[in-house]
């Protein structure tokens, strides 16, 4: 993914996210949290991750990138394979197929 098409799967998370959630740190010592609390944490992330983006630090990126999409699929937001395609090159992109 270039870093382009991971902003761009970003806002389509946050742009989603936003219409029910507010951004939140969330306690790092539950083991079990609400889909409330999950989801508002998520889009505490976000801003994070583009500064990580900026700073090139793409290997933590692409893991909160991870744990983001199983969070989104645990809630039903997202199928695998539509997670799957938010990953995948834009049609005619053929800089990012290695």
């Amino acid at each position: 993914m270039t870093d382009e098409k991971i902003n761009e799967v970003l806002d389509m998370y946050e742009a989603s996210l936003s219409q029910s959630y507010e951004p939140f740190e969330s306690d790092f010592d539950c083991r079990c949290p609400s889909q409330w609390s999950a989801c508002c944490h998520v889009l505490s992330m976000i801003p994070k991750m583009r500064e990580f983006l900026r700073q090139g630090r793409r290997e933590k990126v692409m893991r909160w990138l991870g744990f983001i999409q199983g969070i989104l699929w645990m809630m039903g937001d997202y199928n695998l394979r539509e997670l799957m395609d938010h990953n995948r090159p834009d049609a005619g992109s053929e800089a990012e197929e290695k």
